[in-house]
């Protein structure tokens, strides 16, 4: 619509140029032209409301996603990231381009030195615009590397209204240091399915489980359990009823994360936490029940159709070993299972990856680029309709699948916990997380040992 809007316009403006030179050189004809008439009733709206918004009727044609009009200093904005941040297609509506007439910038710096790029680009008085990490960091909050957004940008507007939820969820110090433009439930990931190893053995499927609302740590382990195929006794299956890559799903599924932010800046160390103790003690079960493959090519496995189902990340798919399996029909797809225990349907997400840099010289830009990503997500007004062949040719996926696991990754009754291991440096604890239990070592002593090594962690962290 917007684009036939402006090629309308655009021909009025010729046919009133061309009136005001008298239609061509020399003619002194005085009659009246189509821009002399009478207004056609196809004059611009005004949707600016005396210059509080820009010029647009808002995301999909909603007054409540309408964009801000921010007074920017200049007409780019410069994220600091380890990897380049794409800019639109051509072809492509971008609010920030179209509506703002605005570009970012990506200075790409290696990913284990982001930090320290930061860090010296805000103290050599050179600092980008925009830090875009994994998760968001306290500690560069405390050091004051980064500033709260809550001064340039308005979080109260329709635009952000879902999202009340994660913004929620990373307050800290009374501000929002880092954001987002959507909540990435379940973190891309979930559980893969070979339908064809199902249906051969006659077993019930995850996606029959999940349709009648059945789909939660009992029964993703059953069907492994009865899946698992060594029909020669050898030990080494056929079929291996699972793979876990990802084992601290658990740990969200549960309700709980190894460390939790809390809104008023302090941090709760759960380590000791019951939720803690049934994930880590049902991980321990699979593992010893015989029918987890864990060896690290587990997707060429999947592949082979020698593995039942795969926890793993949902980009899996683009391996190009997928492609006739899905031509097929032979791959499924399932969110996380629910913990039985649990009193909500909890599932991790990543929130709180772009951060404002202190001293940051067009924040209300960046606050404008902000607003622009998440109006892009709200705003179907250029969808295509597509042709299953020709997506399925280019990207390897079927559409209806893909469009299928996007609804069931944002649907509702799911309870977000936010992902935080890397930000308070877990991943140290993670041998004696998962490992330690695996060689008959009961976690409530693992509990004891490692609970005041993350209380010194926190320490640290919290005293920047």
């Amino acid at each position: 619509m917007k684009k036939v809007l402006a090629i309308i316009m655009a021909m009025l403006m010729l046919l009133s140029l061309v009136a005001c030179n008298g239609g061509t050189a020399g003619n002194d004809d005085a009659t009246p032209t189509p821009s002399d008439a009478a207004p056609t009733g196809t004059e611009e709206v005004d949707y600016t409301e005396g210059g509080k918004y820009m010029n647009d009727p808002g995301a999909n044609g909603n007054a409540e996603w309408k964009l801000l009009n921010y007074p920017v200093t200049s007409n780019t904005v410069k994220y600091l990231c380890h990897y380049e941040v794409e800019q639109p297609k051509a072809d492509k509506e971008n609010a920030f381009r179209d509506i703002y007439n605005m570009q970012w910038e990506t200075n790409v710096v290696g990913a284990n030195d982001r930090i320290t790029k930061l860090i010296s680009s805000v103290m050599g008085g050179e600092s980008p615009d925009i830090f875009r990490f994994d998760t968001f960091q306290p500690t560069l909050a405390n050091k004051g590397y980064i500033q709260a957004w809550d001064s340039y940008i308005d979080l109260t507007t329709g635009l952000w209204k879902d999202l009340q939820g994660s913004l929620d969820a990373v307050l800290f110090k009374g501000g929002h240091y880092g954001l987002s433009t959507s909540a990435n439930v379940d973190a891309g990931d979930g559980v893969w399915v070979n339908l064809e190893i199902f249906e051969e053995l006659g077993v019930k499927s995850p996606l029959e489980y999940y349709a009648e609302g059945n789909w939660n740590w009992d029964t993703f382990r059953q069907c492994a359990l009865e899946t698992q195929t060594d029909n020669d006794g050898d030990g080494i299956p056929e079929i291996w009823g699972t793979s876990m890559e990802l084992e601290y799903i658990f740990i969200y599924a549960a309700g709980k994360e190894i460390v939790s932010l809390n809104s008023d800046g302090t941090f709760t160390n759960n380590i000791r936490s019951p939720e803690i103790a049934r994930a880590v003690n049902f991980y321990t079960q699979l593992y010893n029940d015989g029918v987890s493959y864990d060896g690290s090519d587990g997707r060429t496995v999947f592949a082979q159709g020698k593995l039942a189902t795969m926890v793993g990340c949902y980009w899996y798919y683009l391996d190009s070993t997928y492609k006739d399996m899905f031509a097929r029909g032979a791959i499924g797809w399932v969110p996380y299972p629910k913990d039985p225990q649990a009193d909500k349907y909890y599932v991790q997400t990543a929130f709180g990856e772009d951060m404002l840099c202190a001293n940051a010289p067009n924040p209300y830009g960046a606050a404008a680029l902000m607003d622009s990503l998440r109006y892009d997500r709200l705003d179907d007004a250029d969808n295509e309709e597509v042709d299953p062949d020709e997506y399925f040719e280019e990207y390897g996926i079927p559409y209806e699948f893909q469009q299928n696991v996007l609804k069931e990754r944002n649907r509702e009754g799911i309870t977000p916990v936010l992902m935080t291991w890397q930000t308070f440096e877990m991943g140290q604890f993670w041998g004696a997380i998962w490992f330690s239990p695996l060689m008959g070592e009961p976690w409530s002593a693992i509990a004891e040992e490692i609970s005041p090594q993350i209380d010194d962690v926190l320490e640290t962290i919290a005293e920047g």
